[in-house]
């Protein structure tokens, strides 16, 4: 069954033409809706959205009793051998204070249980951590193993196992698993490692992206984990991603203090976003996502008055993705369906027809029948039906993968939107298989169908003919690319005979003229942003604000309503607590335009008045008029009043506001995004930074992918002579940085994906030809929002022939969501990026990794004390590149995993300290799951120019580990391609830090800035 929620909004899409506003009130980048509700003047209003869930966690204190408090008992050990070296090295450091000193269990175990944590969570319905208030026990044995025990814990729930561990400098090691607790279980065995650490975060997301955030019974959150955790585990044990590192940044200094913190891990955090990209993850989450989502649109649940006026307000918010539509329009849907309006198969087809149009340039257009769209209709939800109870048979017989579905039924199964088996369920299959023209439909489930109609039927039959939608492409000064798409053929539901009509629109809102009649103030939206004074030489917040409302009787009423002496004012809430109210303008006169019958916009935009009233002869600077710059505001309620002919309507909007949001953009590492534009009007200082953001990026040039698969997504096999055939696609992984947000309590981060491939051709003048837009990918037409800052696409870039002169763009936007209802509340900017895919990679390139070693300091061996230097020069020093590798074996008992540590490349490190290791892509390639360091040491043996090893694989010469201040590196060689990434923090003197990250795509040539280290030495004691 094909996905049809899509291009759905075009069905609604007079509603985006009101709510438009000149394409700025879609969307409310700078303001989150609290839900609250609104209370409309005009009685026509009103949002029936808000919190519906509840804390999972329970009440610890107070004497309460604690709901995950039991019988059972939870335990394991933190497998601490399984850390990377550089890991291990870090911690060893702070243990034994000698930085350099081979690390060993025994040097970390002893320093393992001080100023360390294990406690107990559970995953909320949110995706957050919530604690549980249990606290386990750690303990260590003679040999330096550590283990963990949790006592009185409550039986059937998924937990998970935290371990804190804060070091000497400002950083703090934490490790995460899973540990399920069985229905009648007592005890559960779980390991802690960086691999469970992985699948943990791999498991939150998945938690975000099934539910949208909504709060959702705890049993449902433990049935998506019992779904997608074999999956992700088999995934992460299969060693094909690199594991990170599970070091952290800290404030703090004790592990109470850390545990306060909102502390991320952003390399766990990307490469879950590289587990959950995984096709076999992907699949997985999406049958649990589409199964979560249907249980919304459960008819069986619509029994009262407000359940059905829920469920229309549900249908609508999925269609529209949370945005707004006229309070008379989602009024009129909740009434009918309440009193039960119904309507056949045959005139609800008839309806549809009556409302379509299709775009002036097609020559042709597909024959459309109502036996064709029935047909349809009833193979569609046979379909459906079919691989609903075929999934039910498989989890019934867990232990026989008979009636399991194929990866190929999962991928069906999760494009199925969830108002399908929500609205038709699988107990009415016989009715819902077998629809013909009399057929009786409810309010929800004609939507449905008219989608299906629509979105499948109709747009099954213009790919048949190969019609595709058309894409209105600009290109921009800055080279990013602008488009608009339109659909070959559009459905517009009030017009005569539509949709609308046929269900009694009209005559019931002409019947009830109080209930429907009068001023619908139906959207606000808010930007708070900066702007700057050339007058004052300031930089200044400043609201921008905008209101759209309608007279819902003038649409049918042959005399116009004079509106022209409308003012129309916004009463905005003061961080002192007062209340202040300032005059909007209308939209349409800023714009040179009137405002029509079916909708007035009005704004307060400071840069836009500005600029309608400046004097195009004037060479003066263009400043907004001061009186109109609203910097004191804050969250709460937003009252919009219009006032006409002597009448007052008002409504209010609970808003929550960010300050400085529009201002905040992912930054896109890679590939390396364009520059973000400082906004109109910027500081000197701003427009200096845009300047040089400029060179920089021109002088690094666009980011270029090597192909290294197949159009399917595999690596290339060997042709009929045993040759190896061309890689011809590129499998391309997107990282970018979150912006820096203060969100309000209940707001979380969310991410959208745009890629495609377009712009302008220089050498064509045609401009009807010349600007082209093809879609790749993107988040929104498959339902689903990034929780990580890491993704790699699945579907595989074709290879650019030289002479293209179109490239490829990558858009990431940042979306603000409720917690509690999974709404869409805001969104901030986007970041933009071209990257073009080349020839297959050369794996015998060589590139070069570039390092200082900062400073050597000499340290009295029995006291620790600095002594006086020694010259660089006379110390044997050398830069080693090395690989590491670990294997598990589940059944060995003792010493289940051995690790295998290789040397590389050796280099000697210059007089002043330099050093250059130039190894081959080939040396990383093909070496899944492996850790790449590189490390300073001192050659006591220089005879063999090599770090040698003791008898456990650990360095037996004094080594140093990067100095973490002056900027770290790591490979990742996910999806067969070789990226290096490098970050550099400073701590202020206030203790905060900085880091600034770069991800470079090697291809061959590259020089990358490698490490710093400060060398420190003890001297051998003299007998």
């Amino acid at each position: 069954m094909k996905k049809f929620f899509g291009p759905l909004v075009m069905i609604f899409a007079f509603m985006l033409l009101i709510t438009g506003c000149g394409g700025s009130s879609t969307s409310t980048p700078a303001v989150v809706d609290d839900g609250g509700g609104s209370a409309g003047g005009d009685g026509t209003g009103g949002d029936t959205g808000g919190g519906t869930g509840g804390d999972t966690g329970g009440d610890t204190g107070g004497g309460s009793t604690n709901v995950y408090s039991g019988a059972a008992k939870i335990s394991g050990s933190i497998d601490l051998d399984s850390l990377s070296s550089q890991d291990s090295a870090a911690l060893g450091k702070a243990a034994a204070g000698k930085p350099g000193a081979p690390f060993s269990k025994a040097l970390l175990a002893a320093d393992a249980t001080m100023n360390a944590i294990v406690k107990l969570y559970v995953v909320g319905a949110d995706g957050e951590l919530e604690d549980t208030g249990i606290e386990c026990t750690l303990t260590q044995d003679a040999d330096g193993n550590v283990d963990y025990e949790c006592d009185g814990v409550k039986d059937g729930v998924n937990y998970v196992v935290k371990y804190l561990k804060v070091t000497t400098d400002g950083k703090a090691l934490e490790l995460k698993a899973n540990a399920t607790v069985e229905e009648g279980a007592t005890a559960s065995i779980q390991d802690v490692s960086p691999k469970t650490s992985v699948v943990v975060e791999s498991l939150v997301n998945a938690i975000l992206d099934a539910t949208e955030g909504v709060d959702i019974d705890q049993t449902v959150v433990n049935n998506i984990i019992d779904a997608v955790k074999v999956v992700i585990e088999t995934l992460v044990d299969a060693g094909i991603i690199q594991i990170p590192s599970m070091i952290v940044d800290v404030q703090g200094s004790t592990v109470e203090e850390v545990l306060a913190e909102d502390v991320v891990n952003e390399d766990v955090s990307n490469t879950a976003g590289q587990v959950l990209a995984d096709d076999s993850v992907d699949v997985e989450l999406s049958v649990v996502k589409t199964e979560t989502q249907a249980a919304q649109f459960d008819l069986l649940d619509a029994g009262t008055d407000a359940a059905k006026a829920a469920l229309i307000d549900r249908v609508f918010k999925e269609m529209l993705g949370g945005d707004d539509i006229p309070g008379f329009m989602l009024q009129f849907f909740q009434d009918i369906y309440i009193e039960g309006k119904t309507i056949d198969v045959n005139a609800l087809i008839g309806a549809i027809t009556t409302g379509l149009s299709f775009r002036p340039d097609l020559t042709e257009t597909p024959t459309i029948t109502v036996t064709g769209g029935i047909a349809a209709f009833n193979a569609s939800m046979s379909e459906l039906y079919a691989l609903l109870e075929k999934k039910d048979a498989g989890a019934l017989t867990p232990d026989d993968p008979s009636d399991d579905l194929t990866d190929v039924e999962k991928r069906a199964l999760s494009e199925i939107p969830p108002v399908m088996p929500g609205l038709f369920p699988i107990a009415e299959k016989t009715t819902w298989t077998a629809v013909n023209t009399g057929s009786i439909l409810n309010v929800p489930q004609a939507i449905a169908f008219t989608i299906y109609f629509v979105d499948v039927y109709i747009s099954e039959a213009f790919e048949a003919l190969n019609v595709d939608a058309s894409y209105a492409v600009t290109e921009n000064t800055d080279g990013s690319v602008e488009y608009d798409k339109e659909e070959p053929f559009d459905f517009d539901p009030m017009s005569p005979g539509s949709l609308l009509d046929a269900l009694g629109f009209f005559e019931i809102i002409q019947a009830n003229p109080d209930k429907y009649a009068g001023i619908d103030i139906f959207d606000l939206w808010l930007y708070p942003g900066r702007i700057w004074l050339e007058s004052t030489g300031q930089d200044t917040d400043a609201l921008n604000a905008g209101a759209c409302w309608m007279n819902v009787a003038d649409m049918f009423s042959e005399t116009a309503v004079d509106f022209s002496g409308a003012t129309v004012t916004l009463t905005y809430p003061t961080t002192s607590g007062g209340r202040t109210t300032i005059e909007l303008v209308s939209q349409a006169s800023l714009w040179g335009g009137p405002a029509d019958v079916w909708n007035n916009c009005w704004v307060l935009d400071p840069w836009m008045e500005a600029n309608a009233l400046a004097d195009s002869a004037s060479t003066d600077p263009v400043e907004p008029n001061p009186a109109r710059i609203i910097s004191d505001f804050t969250s709460g309620t937003y009252t919009v009043s219009v006032t006409y002919g002597g009448n007052t309507v008002t409504k209010d909007f609970e808003k929550k506001v960010i300050t400085g949001m529009t201002d905040k953009y992912p930054t896109l590492i890679s590939p390396l995004g364009m520059p973000q534009w400082p906004g109109e009007n910027p500081s000197p200082e701003e427009q200096a930074a845009f300047d040089a953001a400029w060179v920089e990026y021109n002088n690094a040039g666009m980011t270029r992918y090597a192909a290294n698969v197949d159009a399917d997504g595999n690596e290339p096999g060997l042709d009929a002579n045993g040759d190896p055939i061309p890689a011809t696609h590129a499998k391309v992984t997107i990282k970018w940085k979150a912006p820096e947000v203060t969100l309000p309590d209940g707001v979380k981060m969310a991410f959208s994906l745009d890629v495609g491939k377009g712009g302008c051709d220089p050498n064509n003048t045609d401009p009807a030809t010349s600007c082209i837009w093809e879609p790749i990918w993107n988040s929104w037409e498959r339902n689903k929002r990034l929780y990580v800052t890491s993704f790699t696409l699945p579907t595989p870039i074709p290879k650019q022939d030289p002479t293209d002169p179109y490239r490829y763009f990558v858009n990431v936007g940042v979306e603000f969501i409720d917690k509690s209802t999974g709404e869409t509340l805001g969104s901030g900017g986007w970041a933009n990026a071209e990257f073009m895919v080349s020839d297959p990679l050369d794996t015998t390139q060589p590139f070069d990794i570039v390092g200082l070693t900062d400073s050597v300091v000499v340290k009295d061996a029995s006291t620790g004390d600095p002594v006086d230097s020694i010259v660089r020069a006379t110390l044997d020093l050398k830069a080693a590149l090395v690989s590491e590798f670990e294997s598990c074996d589940p059944d060995l008992i003792i010493n289940p995993c051995t690790r295998t540590t290789t040397v590389l490349q050796v280099t000697d490190v210059a007089t002043d300290g330099s050093y250059t290791l130039s190894p081959t892509i080939a040396d990383f390639l093909d070496n899944a799951g492996t850790w790449f360091n590189i490390v300073i040491f001192l050659d006591e043996n220089p005879a063999d120019n090599d770090l040698n090893l003791d008898e456990n694989g650990y360095f037996a010469e004094p080594t140093a580990w990067p100095d973490w201040e002056q900027g770290n590196v790591w490979f990742d060689t996910w999806g067969g391609s070789l990226r290096v990434g490098q970050e550099t923090c400073t701590t202020a003197t206030d203790g905060t830090r900085e880091c600034e990250y770069k991800d470079t795509v090697i291809i061959g040539g590259e020089t990358v800035d490698g490490p710093k280290f400060i060398f420190e030495y003890w001297p051998p004691v003299t007998p």
